[in-house]
């Protein structure tokens, strides 16, 4: 037998312990990687977020701060709102407390001067009372203060009470003075208070007034001058430059060498000017002496600390020159406005272009670049100093850490605008801001640096603005010739969207388009949205879990998370738990821990919590304690743990089902039947599992019972043994573990039993859409398309209905219903006996007459129509969806791309690129518009004609769904593709309403047409009839026929009023020709019709027109003949339909839907229910009766 030698070195190889791993240490940073800021990687790389070379660029300046515009606006009207409504709540008992005070306090003055007696008691309680009233006083001043800040009058708080000692009867009259005295000064305060808290609807300085309708109908921009203000300091500046001339000039001797033309006469006021008011005084503005004391340094050149002295003071000069220029600057841009930027939520930009200087541009570099300079302003909520510094540095974007219905702001878009701006010019930044509480602006010129930081070539400096809030933005930047259709498109459909706020913008060619406020209302304030359980990874759970400050899980899981109530909550911990358990094999049997063996002869632990001495205290403190189980309770706890070990098997089986049933849903071609049964198949699954984990929890019981009298005493103190046993149950105990100190298994297996619910949908109230009604009224107003109130549109409109006279009502009912019974019952004086009268109508004259009274009606209308889809959620997050399409031959001009009929909307922000990639249009492209009486579509499915199409998503769920940084896109999504398709064609089916009106009226008008070229036969026909009759010897060819004319070509006409139609027809239809429509009222007796007789005439193919009489003599109508309905006609019975009726029926001042009315009416025809609504929408445009929606439909209800 061979045997190897050991050496002495391996020797002690072979025996030595493993070297303990060396701690690196962080702070070394050589190494191959390189590290840098986001800073310097996004500023060589602003293409990323949309500043590439070429048209687009234009648009992308604009889209960055004309959101950032926006969401300053609307966070300063909402926080007004919001503030507003809370000062009133938290002041509103301490007001209520104080009129009670009053209250007692005047009593009290009433009876002293009534001189009662026995007054003591009533003094010295409000004497009492009075420092409390004080303090609740200057608690409401303090809440005013706070929330409003500056600019009120009278704000100082009320000292404290004098009031001291006690109310007697000797010294009542003493004690009241002082009383009286110090209760006026209150009520004093407290007027100032309530008439502050009034007024601070109509204070500029805390909210929108939107009182400035006139001014916005009236404003010009270019048109107005220059302020005041500036031009008197141009005047003074003159002024100056002058006298230093001059007196430059005494003071050499030489007061002949200088002639008066070599003076500057820029202080002159030219024609063109202001005059101003006293201009004569403007030298007295001049510091002759400073001036003097300028000039005498100029002797002593030869002294160095003059010399550093004048450097000083150039250098101060010139920063003040810049600074001075940066204000005038601003003024010049706010002046055209001045009237309105503290009232009106207003966004101001001026895209300014100009040649490059040659540094600008490269050798061999493009020929058509310019250099450009956008200015924008929005008097929103601005920015505090603190904020301002960190203005133009790359921050965490505002939906990093909760995500919100709103554009983003300050986060890549800004900084990224700022480097290019730099990189393309090498110009710095201008901004100047105010927030509503500072009392002065901070004005500032900088760089950014590739460190993130700023260079300051103006230091932020405090300066008076010509505004009470806002920020103005100035910088340069280089790129291609600037054309049309870009950024003029982009703020015309921004202004679509966003109609609450006006919008000016000035081009490159000096062209001003100027989109007023439409609506006066803002939109509602969206809320945060918590993450619904179903949009977490586990990579987002780790993170929130080891950021979390909370002391327990429970705390984490309802703290963070949407719809995880604390008993679900409870339900997750313990689901985890009990999976740990399982993997671990370790029973946690609530008053200790018992090792699960797998086999009789393994070692079987019991561990629990006792009090023992230990360490270093002398007192008893809690600790594990670990004991060996064995003999006969070993045996005895051997039958439920083998139980368990079965139980084991059968769920790691039922398991192993449930994972393969789940990837059969991802078969592509799987039918609804299969998907059915693998559905119920998963079911009785899972509830096998349940039912495994209840008889765990039985098996738990029985071994308490068993452990409960037993004796056990073998301790187990090996340290390693114990070691490992309590990181065993460390890992059990998940509901007892910090958030923040869970292990790895832990999270796991809490995602796990997280995921594993089922959760209710996330709450939509974060999805604020922007509503039909907003929506409409700016295409109306956008595009001035007619819209009539017709039978199918009910709006709130903000046109003003004139209501008609009785006269010209009495008119309009013997015009519409003159078909329907003999012409003499329609005389002026009988229209109300008429209208008592309920004959029987059959229902095609009833169709016939409703469909002439819309078209009629409607005649020159457009087409225009919005609908909002219900709030639903995807990705664990709300959205909304709403649309509106419009059409009209003559106002939308045809377009020749699908591009200009469809604009995407994102949180009501235009999208203008990736038209193609974004789920808005797939879900366009689904609908089958020629379903919807569309006649042409452009090749990807696009209505083709005179159509516009606005589709709008908004809510926190869209900030998930971008496809890149330049958010553009929204990825494909179906359940957002479904509600775009939905929400279109709900307005489709309105589209083809309006369609097959427009074909009948088309149809009505050939018919016309053809009636017209038969007129001249037709007419001598009549006349060689009638000529014979000594009835009609006036009766003349040509009046006949221009009668007929004139009613053929009102009709036909789409551009004539009804007034002019209703004057046109003055046709007399014979009462026989009424006959066939209009029934007796009487039945018959006898259910068999009677047989036609000779006499009978015959009935007319079509309704027949005749001429008036022209002769005084009455024409003689024959009386109509009776006609009998057979049982199998088709006829209705006409409900009565009034306004008193309606007025009854809704009479409780409750809402009551349009079925309610037409059940307590009594209606059953679909006629008289058209009718009936007809008069409701009448009704509500008098404002007799209130109108609305609730879940969908349309609620009334009496005023």
């Amino acid at each position: 037998m061979s045997s190897k030698k050991i050496t002495p070195t391996e020797s002690n190889n072979s025996s030595t312990k493993p070297r303990k791993p060396k701690k690196i240490s962080t702070q070394d940073k050589t190494g191959e990687i390189k590290e840098a800021s986001i800073a310097k990687f996004m500023r060589k790389r602003t293409q990323l977020v949309g500043f590439d070379y070429g048209h687009y660029k234009h648009t992308q300046y604009a889209v960055e701060f004309i959101d950032n515009a926006l969401d300053a606006i609307e966070k300063f009207q909402w926080d007004a709102e919001t503030n507003l409504e809370s000062l009133k709540n938290n002041t509103a008992k301490a007001i209520t407390e104080f009129e009670r005070f009053d209250y007692d306090a005047q009593s009290l003055i009433e009876k002293v001067k009534g001189n009662e007696s026995n007054l003591e008691p009533f003094l010295k309680k409000l004497y009492n009372t009075m420092p409390n009233i004080i303090e609740k006083i200057n608690f409401v001043n303090e809440e005013i203060q706070n929330l409003v800040g500056i600019g009120i009058s009278g704000s100082e708080p009320i000292e404290k009470s004098s009031l001291k000692g006690s109310v007697t009867a000797s010294n009542f009259q003493q004690k009241y003075d002082e009383f009286y005295e110090e209760f006026i000064k209150i009520q004093k305060k407290y007027s100032t208070i309530v008439q502050t808290i009034g007024n601070m609807e109509k204070n500029p300085q805390f909210i929108f007034t939107l009182d400035k309708e006139l001014s916005l109908e009236n404003l010009k921009y270019l048109s107005n001058g220059v302020p005041q203000t500036t031009f008197k300091r141009k005047i003074n500046d003159a002024l100056k430059k002058n006298l230093r001339i001059f007196m430059e000039s005494t003071h050499n001797g030489d007061n002949s060498s200088q002639p008066l033309g070599e003076l500057d006469k820029d202080y002159v006021p030219k024609s063109e000017n202001p005059t101003i008011d006293g201009i004569e005084n403007l030298e007295q503005t001049v510091d002759l002496n400073a001036i003097k004391q300028e000039l005498s340094l100029d002797e002593d050149l030869d002294d160095e600390e003059v010399k550093e002295l004048q450097k000083l003071q150039k250098k101060e000069k010139d920063l003040e020159a810049e600074l001075q220029a940066l204000v005038d600057n601003l003024e010049n841009f706010i002046a055209p406005v001045a009237d309105i930027v503290d009232n009106e939520p207003i966004i101001i930009l001026k895209l300014s272009e100009s040649e490059p200087p040659d540094v600008y541009r490269e050798r061999g570099a493009r020929d058509d670049s310019f250099l450009y300079t956008i200015e924008v302003f929005d008097n929103g909520t601005g920015m505090k100093p603190e904020d301002l510094m960190k203005f133009g540095k790359y921050l965490a974007s505002s939906k990093s850490q909760k995500l919100r219905q709103t554009r983003g702001s300050q986060g890549f878009g800004s900084p990224s605008a700022f480097s290019d701006s730099q990189n393309t010019t090498g110009q710095p930044i201008t901004a100047i801001s105010k927030h509503s509480s500072q009392l002065y602006g901070v004005c500032s010129e900088f760089y950014t640096t590739e460190k993130n930081t700023k260079v300051y070539v103006v230091d932020p400096v405090e300066i008076e603005t010509p505004f009470i809030h806002g920020t103005y933005v100035k910088l340069d930047y280089l790129n291609k010739t600037y054309n049309r259709g870009y950024v003029d498109s982009y703020i015309e459909k921004t202004a679509l969207m966003n109609s609450h706020i006006s919008f000016i913008y000035i081009d490159p060619y000096g062209d001003e388009h100027f989109y007023p406020r439409r609506v006066s209302y803002f939109p509602k304030e969206p809320k945060y949205a918590l993450p619904h359980p179903s949009s977490i990874k586990i990579g987002d759970f780790q993170d929130l879990l080891r950021g979390s400050e909370n002391l327990t899980v429970k705390a984490f899981l309802t703290d963070n998370f949407v719809r995880v109530s604390n008993q679900l909550a409870s339900s997750i911990l313990k689901t985890s738990e009990f999976e740990i358990e399982c993997k671990l094999r370790f029973f946690n049997l609530g008053n200790g821990f018992l090792s699960a063996i797998s086999k009789p002869s393994d070692i079987l632990t019991f561990t629990r919590e006792e009090s023992r001495i230990f360490g270093r205290s002398k007192s008893p403190r809690k600790k594990y304690v670990a004991y060996l189980i064995e003999g006969y309770l070993k045996n005895a706890l051997w039958n439920p743990i083998q139980a368990f070990n079965q139980l084991m098997k059968q769920r790691h089986s039922l398991m192993k089902t449930q994972k393969t049933l789940e990837k059969s849903f991802d078969q592509p071609d799987l039918k609804k039947k299969d998907e059915k049964e693998i559905e119920k198949e998963l079911k009785s699954t899972s509830k096998e599992l349940e039912g495994i984990e209840k008889k765990v929890h039985k098996i738990k019981q029985q071994i308490n019972e068993i452990l409960k009298n037993a004796t056990i005493d073998n301790e187990i103190k090996h340290s390693q043994t114990m070691a490992k046993i309590e990181e065993i149950i460390g890992y059990l105990l998940i509901s007892k573990t910090r958030p923040s100190e869970l292990s790895q298994i832990q999270i796991e297996h809490l995602y796990m039993a997280f995921k594993n619910q089922s959760y209710q949908s996330p709450p939509t109230d974060t999805a604020i859409p922007v509503g039909e009604s907003a929506i409409e009224t700016a295409i109306i107003k956008q595009y001035n398309l007619t819209v009539s109130n017709r039978v199918d549109y009910f709006g709130n409109s903000e046109d003003i209905i004139n209501q008609i006279g009785e006269y010209e009502r009495k008119k309009s009912i013997n015009k519409n219903l003159g078909k329907f019974n003999d012409p003499v019952l329609f005389s002026e004086t009988s229209i109300d006996s008429f209208l008592n009268i309920n004959p029987k109508i059959t229902s095609e004259v009833y169709a016939e007459t409703i469909s002439e009274l819309d078209l009629v009606h409607t005649i020159g209308d457009d087409f225009v129509a919005a609908h909002t889809r219900r709030p639903t959620s995807g990705k664990g997050l709300a959205f909304v969806v709403e649309a509106v399409v419009a059409y009209s031959p003559n106002k939308i001009p045809l377009a020749k791309k699908a591009s200009q009929v469809v604009t995407r909307y994102v949180n009501r922000t235009p999208k203008m690129r990736d038209n193609a990639d974004c789920a808005l249009w797939q879900g366009i492209q689904s609908v089958k518009w020629k379903s919807y009486k569309v006649a042409d579509t452009f090749d990807n499915g696009v209505p083709k004609g005179n159509y516009v199409i606005y589709v709008n998503c908004s809510g926190p769920y869209t900030h998930l769904m971008f496809k890149s940084q330049s958010k553009n896109a929204l990825a494909e999504d179906e359940n957002l593709i479904k509600e775009v398709k939905y929400c279109l064609e709900a307005i489709g089916r309105k589209l083809r309403q309006y369609m097959n009106k427009k074909e009948i009226r088309e149809k009505r008008s050939k018919r016309s047409r053809v009636i017209e070229k038969n007129i001249p036969i037709f007419v001598n026909c009549i006349y060689n009839i009638a000529k014979f009759d000594k009835k009609y010897e006036n009766l003349r060819k040509a009046t006949l026929e221009q009668k007929i004319n004139d009613v053929l070509a009102m009709e036909s006409d789409p551009n004539a009023t009804e007034k002019e139609i209703r004057e046109a027809k003055r046709v007399v239809v014979p009462a026989p020709a009424l006959s066939k429509f209009v029934s007796n009222v009487e039945k018959p007796t006898s259910p068999r019709p009677e047989s036609k007789t000779l006499d009978e005439e015959p009935k007319p193919a079509s309704k027949p027109i005749s001429a008036p009489p022209l002769v005084s003599e009455p024409v003689a109508t024959p009386k109509p003949t009776i006609k009998i309905e057979s049982p199998t006609e088709k006829s209705i019975s006409s409900t009565e339909v009034t306004n008193e009726r309606i007025l009854g029926a809704l009479s409780d001042a409750n809402w009551h839907p349009t079925s309610d009315i037409v059940k307590h009416l009594g209606i059953n025809t679909f006629y008289d229910a058209r009718l009936l609504k007809l008069k409701l929408k009448a009704l509500a445009t008098k404002e007799r009766i209130l109108y609305g929606k609730k879940q969908g439909k349309d609620v009334w209800k009496v005023k």
